[in-house]
């Protein structure tokens, strides 16, 4: 496989080659520097609530979820429901 470079440093070009030779062809690597933003996440509490009213609610859409759940005082938005997986 070849592919077409252009403006690569050298250094960057040998660190790739000698990554690839290590890690293999056939393998896949890592190619994501992202760290995972864990400040982001929901409190456990209101995630295991979200998880519940979806099993007991399947057809409850984010916007009613969030709501429901100010009322039983726990503070979360629409994207906040979205986000828990």
């Amino acid at each position: 496989m070849h592919f077409i470079l252009e403006a690569v440093d050298r250094v960057d070009l040998s660190a790739f080659k000698v990554k690839r030779t290590r890690v293999g062809k056939s393998q896949n690597w890592d190619k994501n520097r992202r760290v995972p933003n864990r400040k982001n996440r929901v409190d456990k509490r209101i995630e295991q609530r979200i998880c519940e009213m979806a099993i007991d609610n399947p057809a409850l859409e984010q916007v009613r979820v969030s709501n429901e759940l100010r009322k039983e005082g726990l503070p979360i938005s629409p994207g906040g429901v979205r986000s828990v997986s």
